[in-house]
């Protein structure tokens, strides 16, 4: 489900595992059209269909734009990169490589949370490397129409985590970059993953 919040954000409820408000997706509109984070491989055909469903043809989403590169915010990246072929990537320097192969933070991630439970996000697609542009600290994309988008570092739930400012609106696109926030539940939950120095998913 996309829920237009002005003519600049909508909003795409993913349905994360069946399950409404759990994880969204947020589509940027000026001339160019942008989306910020995408769900998990399992909700691509719903954020397809969405995105589809308000107007948005094939050929018509300029950029992907996953905050960070953890399986409920990027990993349908790869899936409509394919559907949406003329979408430019932009990714974190060390999540680059995790999209062009998530088969190491695939692994990485299920020896976290267990094998199990990892089978109904759905495995990440690869995504070609021309297709993939590296991103940093305060550097603008321009939608058109008065948008633009500003990435900034954000490092804490993951290294690589960038959120993203609409300048224009001065409001931020987080990630997890602050906590989690359930409709029904009032408290902020911190999103800081278990440490592991080592660990792949960081």
């Amino acid at each position: 489900m996309i829920t237009k919040l002005d003519d600049t954000i909508s909003i795409i409820d993913t349905m994360a595992l069946g399950q409404p408000k759990f994880v969204a997706a947020y589509l940027i509109s000026g001339k160019e059209k942008a989306l910020v984070d995408m769900g998990f491989e399992s909700s691509a055909t719903q954020v397809i269909e969405d995105l589809e469903g308000s107007g948005v043809a094939r050929d018509e989403l300029d950029y992907l734009l996953p905050t960070h590169v953890h399986l409920d915010h990027s990993g349908s990246c790869g899936t409509l990169a394919k559907n949406f072929s003329r979408a430019s990537v932009r990714v974190h320097p060390k999540g680059e490589p995790h999209l062009e192969d998530p088969t190491k933070l695939w692994k990485a991630a299920s020896e976290l949370f267990g094998s199990k439970l990892m089978e109904p996000y759905g495995m990440p697609k690869p995504i070609d490397r021309k297709r993939l542009r590296i991103i940093g600290d305060e550097e603008t994309i321009t939608l058109g129409k008065s948008v633009t988008l500003r990435s900034l570092w954000t490092p804490g739930h993951a290294s690589h985590h960038l959120s993203y400012l609409i300048e224009e609106k001065a409001l931020v696109l987080t990630g997890d970059a602050i906590g989690t926030n359930y409709p029904d539940f009032p408290v902020l939950i911190p999103t800081t993953l278990p440490t592991r120095s080592n660990s792949t998913y960081r």
